[in-house]
């Protein structure tokens, strides 16, 4: 086995694993986009395996892996399973099956190197029957990772980022400033019930706090009575420069796909980094309410939409403006955007976890 140390820049992780027990309600087999309940996407759950594909993993050393009868399945090699999105403080929950040598799940440090994984914990195997397991991880960031064994089997594997702090108070746009100017008519006003609500447009609405590295999510809402002849747009922006209009990444709002297949979606699609990459599938619809997640680390990037993952994003452009297809991995404001008259979308329970500083 690696010979492990701690440090700050990894990922802390306490694993308690136990007896097969059920998990009602929580990341079952994926059967549609988002197998959670409404209640665990709005408590800002979202899932690492789709129960499809690989999508959002890659393999370390000579694992080899493939996605099969909704689970990971590692078919060989020596090596290591793990994300290529980095996390810092969540709570883990996944399923896993293997044979009696069991299996390790652990913290990656950021260079990809296990050895230098923190507080690795070890699942005794049980061969041929499904484990539960919850992992909590503070004080830090990394990847998460999975030692391949033979026989190994991973599913529902669903994390909730902790230490999140809203940013929105429901009351009023303390923290935050619009833009303001005759070509910028977005009006921004909070309702009773306590959202942000951006009517016409274009306009612009930004934190005066500064985000590097962080995971955000939020709910967001179109409101829109033609929604079967138009499909609303708006994005949420990242890294933006402060007092510049529609700056930074954006994360693309627009619920539209071409005919009745989500995955070919139109003008990148809800959940897209815009302009960079599509959203591989359009999860949300109109006049309903939808949790999206954005994760921003050093120059990789990836969104969620109800718990779905819909991009996996890393820019490896030249420094500089991301509205001029340049990378940015400086600190930056975010910002919610008034596209055009029609505008008229809400947002609400909005909360952002800063991420350690990378060393």
């Amino acid at each position: 086995m690696y010979r492990t140390r701690t440090t700050r820049t990894h990922l802390l992780l306490w694993l308690a694993a136990t007896a097969m027990i059920a998990m009602p309600g929580l990341c079952r087999a994926a059967e549609s986009a988002s197998p959670l309940t409404k209640e665990q996407i709005a408590d800002g759950w979202i899932m690492l395996f789709d129960g499809e594909t690989t999508y959002g993993w890659a393999t370390k050393g000579d694992c080899k892996c493939k996605a099969a009868d909704g689970a990971l399945v590692c078919e060989g090699g020596d090596g290591w399973l793990v994300t290529t999105t980095e996390f810092a403080d969540c709570l883990l929950k996944l399923q896993v099956r293997g044979d009696a040598k069991g299996v390790i799940v652990w913290g990656l440090a950021k260079d990809g190197d296990p050895s230098k994984a923190a507080n690795k914990k070890e699942i005794a195997g049980k061969a041929g029957e499904w484990q539960d397991a919850e992992i909590k991880a503070e004080g830090a960031r990394g990847f998460i990772a999975i030692q391949c064994v033979p026989k190994l089997e991973v599913r529902n594997v669903c994390l909730k980022p902790l230490a999140e702090k809203s940013i929105f108070n429901g009351k009023n746009l303390d923290g935050w400033k619009p833009l303001i100017g005759p070509t910028w008519p977005s009006s921004f006003t909070v309702t009773r019930d306590g959202c942000l609500n951006i009517k016409k447009g274009p306009g612009d609405i930004q934190t005066e706090a500064q985000w590097k590295d962080f995971c955000l999510q939020l709910e967001i809402m179109s409101k829109n009575p033609d929604a079967e002849k138009k499909k609303l747009n708006s994005g949420v922006f990242f890294r933006a420069e402060p007092g510049k209009f529609w700056q930074g990444y954006e994360a693309q709002i627009r619920n539209e796909f071409k005919g009745d297949d989500r995955t070919k979606p139109v003008d990148f699609g809800t959940g897209a980094v815009y302009n960079r990459q599509p959203a591989r599938k359009v999860v949300p619809n109109e006049n309903e309410w939808y949790t999206m997640t954005i994760t921003a680390a050093g120059n990789h990037i990836a969104t969620w939409v109800n718990g779905y993952q819909t991009t996996d994003y890393t820019d490896t452009n030249p420094p500089g403006s991301p509205r001029e297809n340049r990378c940015r991995t400086e600190a930056g404001i975010i910002s919610l955007q008034g596209h055009d008259p029609t505008t008229d979308m809400y947002f609400r329970n909005i909360r952002i976890g800063a991420f350690p500083e990378a060393k």
